[in-house]
């Protein structure tokens, strides 16, 4: 087989994405498409606030080894192409290809929501998984400090936490390393809490 027989058949890749496509996702019924012979365009990332309630997710899958998460953050600026989390962002009439890593939500009131969900006498503290759908240590992250301002939390209420991430991603090099490594090392010495370093 020879280099010029190996092209690829599928769409020109996007620099700076992980994929170049960007298909409807399963509950839109109408579809706009690009023309296929214009060139490639980068999209920008374009981040929305996201006004939720709650901040803390139940999880009952036997598959999954935590029963609480957290995310500060969805859709994922890294774009690794083989992310579980991409179909969620259908859920959002959103796609799974390129609006999961250009069309980003920040939950802005996630420390409150989170102070307030574990200041409640009816919670029971146990391990709290961040980053079950989304990389909390994400580019955004160095802006927003979502991700640093919950463990913070985590610290004042002595709670439990854990990084789940199914595969680790670099961090990128703006990324403050301090969240990453300063607090769980504070809660380090508690015998209840999982902090990854």
């Amino acid at each position: 087989m020879t280099p010029d027989s190996m092209e690829s058949k599928g769409p020109e890749s996007v620099r700076g994405r992980g994929t170049a496509e960007n298909p409807a996702d399963r509950f839109t019924e109408l579809l706009i498409e690009r023309d296929p012979d214009l060139p490639p365009e980068a999209p920008p990332t374009t981040v929305y606030s996201d006004a939720s309630r709650t901040i803390l997710s139940r999880n009952d899958s036997p598959d999954i080894p935590f029963e609480w998460s957290a995310n500060p953050y969805r859709g994922c600026e890294h774009g690794c192409v083989y992310c579980y989390a991409r179909p969620t962002h259908e859920y959002l009439g959103l796609s799974a290809g390129l609006d999961f890593e250009t069309k980003l939500f920040a939950k802005p009131d996630a420390p409150k929501l989170l102070h307030e969900a574990l200041a409640k006498p009816s919670w029971k503290p146990q391990v709290v998984a961040f980053s079950g759908v989304t990389d909390c240590y994400q580019p955004l992250e160095a802006s927003y400090e979502l991700t640093r301002r919950c463990l913070e939390v985590c610290l004042r209420h002595r709670q439990p936490f854990d990084e789940a991430k199914a595969f680790p991603v670099p961090l990128n090099a703006a990324a403050p390393r301090t969240t990453r490594l300063e607090i769980p090392a504070r809660l380090g010495n508690w015998p209840c809490s999982r902090p990854r370093g």
